[in-house]
Formats: C-alpha cells, structure tokens, sequence
C-alpha cells in the first residue's frame, strides 16, 4: 500500500524528511490518489525511443532470420525425404522431426547425406546413421587437416575421441599430463 508514496519524489526527498503527516494521509485517504508519473527529461525520452527503434529492428530481423530459414526447410523437405526414404521402419514411429532437424544442421555444414549415401544393405536407424555418417565425415576432416599439418577444431570433434577428451580432461581428474603439451617448458 505504501511502496507507490514511498517511490514518489515528496517522500524521496532529503531522505524522507519531508513525508506527509501519516495521520493527514489516511484521514486524506490519500492511497486512493492516482499516482502521478514522474516527469520524463528529453534524454528518457529519447532513450525510450532508441530502446523501442531497436527492439523494433530486432523483431524485423528476428522475423526475416525465420522466414529464410522456413523457406530453407521447405526448399530442403524433397531432399530429404528422399534421403528417409532409404530407411525401414519396419512399421515403427521414427523421429522424423528430430532426424530433419539433425540433418538440416548437416546440411548447413555441408556434411547432409544423400539417399545415394545410403548403403543397399544399411540396418542403422536413421538417426544412428545420420551420428555415424556425422563421425566419419569429422574423422575425416581430422584426417586431412593431420595430413596438412593444421591443427584440429576441438569443435569439429567427436565428443566419443579418447584422445580429444584426455586432452580436455583437467589433469586433476587423469592425474597425467597429455604428451603433447609442454605446460611453459621448452618442447
């Protein structure tokens, strides 16, 4: 009941050395006055405008990043289905949203299989087909960035690499220092 009062400038003033009389507050039924909006300087106001510009130009963005990426759905849905259709579900529900948006995100890396990917004889799952072909196609940028002497992502990784998880692990938990690493001495 009181925090509008309290928040008013009167009340703020020299630390509230200037309340109102509590007693000409009540008698006034004074919780009942509408509470009045401070007066806005120029620069709130201008800053409110730049915060609703901004939020507006956002939302537009925001907006026009889901219309492409609709369309880039829909422009992708045959090429996919394709692909699915090489699997059997042998009657089963299969996650059809889960292996579209997995494969979609293959597919903005430039990694999606393709129905001709597919072995005649594949009895994986499509979802542990699209993790294996994932694996082999990050094994083999590994591979090739070995060959060229380029360091490898960590993010292009696979989180199941014994090797990259040792080097990972905080060597409090391994209790050894990978071999590679010269920790500031001289290698």
């Amino acid at each position: 009941m009181l925090t509008l009062p309290k928040a008013s400038a009167k009340w703020q003033r020299e630390n509230g050395r200037f309340v109102s009389s509590m007693s000409i507050w009540l008698l006034g039924h004074c919780w009942m006055d509408a509470p009045k909006q401070p007066e806005e300087s120029a620069e709130d106001r201008e800053a409110a405008q730049k915060s609703a510009a901004a939020i507006k130009d956002y939302r537009e963005w925001e907006e026009a990043r889901r219309a492409a990426y609709q369309e880039k759905r829909e422009r992708l849905q045959p090429e996919f289905a394709l692909f699915a259709a090489k699997f059997r579900t042998n009657g089963k529900p299969w996650p059809e949203n889960a292996a579209f948006g997995k494969w979609l995100n293959l597919h903005s890396k430039n990694q999606a299989p393709t129905a001709a990917d597919v072995p005649d004889g594949n009895s994986l799952e499509i979802m542990d087909f699209l993790k294996a072909f994932q694996r082999q196609r990050e094994e083999a940028a590994r591979m090739e960035a070995r060959e060229k002497g380029q360091s490898v992502s960590i993010a292009a990784s696979s989180p199941n690499d014994d090797a990259l998880s040792r080097r990972m692990t905080p060597t409090c938990l391994t209790g050894h220092f990978p071999q590679n690493t010269s920790y500031g001495k001289a290698v």
